[in-house]
């Protein structure tokens, strides 16, 4: 043998050589030190993890431990006040169709007309002296009332009617469709011609009475705007009569009634 072929114990190759040992059970390369970011991702998710783990009863019990304490009179009271203020429109609203709405058209209903010999019909009417504000609204809902009752009734031509009549001692009086507040009339000096008229307050009856053919009329409006016109014709029968009315007259006291109805000329 030659020196050649003999390899001394303590050569460096005899110790990298790996032994059966180590390659079953040596250490292998760990993931930490493989892959740091990954082992503290995982740890900062397995910290959130148990501080909701942690926290999730606690809320919990919070949660019946309100739900255990019963409302004190002040908490209670305070939502019972919310809940109203909340509710008002709905209650506003049910107002309005359950109890307006009804009370509107009881107060502008039809009034009955009252007939002679009524004492309201004979008692002449007190001016209106004021106007504006609530006077002229208690005016104007003195008129919507007239103006229903003469076009709620069943027969005549529906021409005029005064305040008397519906029991309101005002001198007021509708005469083709205008309302007419203190009115006044000067008849002319022209001899006067006998009308066949008819009332509402003394039933289908007729009556001849004497009117002048034309004159000068003064009135106000629900305003209180004073007008002044020369009527004649059907107007001016019709203004007459009414005008009568406020001074506390009628067709009876006025005229002569009719055994028939064959010469009627104006039905009121």
């Amino acid at each position: 043998m030659s020196s050649s072929n003999i390899i001394p114990q303590d050569s460096p190759l005899e110790k990298e050589q790996p032994s059966p040992s180590d390659m079953v059970t040596g250490a292998l390369p760990t993931s930490s030190a493989a892959h740091p970011q990954e082992d503290s991702s995982l740890s900062k998710s397995n910290v959130v993890a148990v501080k909701s783990a942690q926290t999730k009863p606690t809320l919990l019990s919070e949660s019946k431990q309100r739900a255990d304490v019963p409302l004190s009179p002040i908490h209670s009271m305070t939502l019972l006040r919310k809940w109203k203020e909340r509710s008002k429109g709905v209650f506003y609203y049910l107002r309005l169709v359950l109890y307006l709405r009804p009370l509107t058209k009881w107060r502008y209903r039809r009034r009955k007309i009252l007939t002679h010999p009524h004492k309201t019909l004979i008692i002449p009417t007190e001016p209106i002296l004021t106007f504006g504000g609530k006077d002229t609204e208690k005016l104007e809902h003195l008129v919507s009332v007239m103006f229903t009752t003469l076009n709620k009734q069943n027969w005549g031509h529906k021409l005029g009617i005064a305040a008397p009549q519906i029991g309101v001692n005002k001198r007021v009086m509708i005469v083709l469709g205008k309302a007419i507040v203190n009115p006044s009339f000067t008849p002319s000096k022209a001899p006067p011609e006998i009308i066949t008229e008819g009332c509402y307050s003394i039933g289908k009856h007729l009556f001849k009475v004497p009117r002048a053919k034309y004159g000068w009329a003064k009135w106000q409006d629900t305003t209180g705007t004073y007008h002044e016109e020369k009527i004649s014709g059907l107007k001016s029968i019709v203004f007459q009569h009414e005008l009568d009315h406020l001074d506390g007259k009628s067709c009876v006291e006025n005229g002569v009634e009719l055994e028939s109805a064959k010469d009627r000329i104006t039905n009121r």
